[in-house]
């Protein structure tokens, strides 16, 4: 089935072939997918799918914030902000946290070796779920990619529940 498609049109739904459009096109197959196949699963874990506007909005907002009330000038790019988030699903939270950090550090050729260090280091997800764990984990490989992470090197998503000990 899949080589019957074609991947122009399929990625021009998503914006192009850059590794952003490739993270909208995994998600928008993983939500229904999730729905379909287990959808007991999905209510009983609370697995809800958040639209990428509002995922936009709320990074955004606490970008302004750590600048205008917290007195962090680079926001979400400071190296001291560390951002958790504990039902990370397939990482919409913490992709669109690599694009502002991308984008308040601007073109540097530091960037990106900064941006796959934050991945490493500063964002860090918890997941339930195999599969949108896995699905994270791609996402922000890809989100880096101009720099990627060393061998043995990881993004901080951890595969466990964030409601135990």
């Amino acid at each position: 089935v899949l080589n019957r498609v074609d991947a122009g049109k399929f990625f021009d739904k998503f914006g192009g072939t850059e590794s952003t459009d490739l993270s909208a096109a995994i998600t928008y197959f993983y939500e229904p997918f999730l729905e379909a196949f287990d959808p007991k699963l999905r209510e009983d874990l609370g697995v809800w799918y958040t639209p990428p506007e509002i995922v936009r909005y709320q990074v955004a907002k606490v970008h302004e914030l750590l600048k205008t009330e917290l007195g962090f000038r680079k926001g979400l790019a400071h190296p001291d902000v560390v951002v958790l988030d504990p039902c990370c699903g397939t990482g919409a939270y913490l992709l669109e946290t690599v694009r502002v950090i991308k984008a308040e550090l601007g073109t540097g050729d530091d960037v990106p070796g900064k941006v796959a260090e934050a991945v490493r280091d500063r964002l860090v997800g918890f997941e339930i779920l195999a599969a949108p764990y896995v699905i994270a984990h791609l996402q922000l490989h890809l989100a880096i990619s101009d720099a990627p992470l060393e061998k043995g090197e990881r993004p901080a998503v951890f595969l466990t529940n964030a409601l135990t000990g």
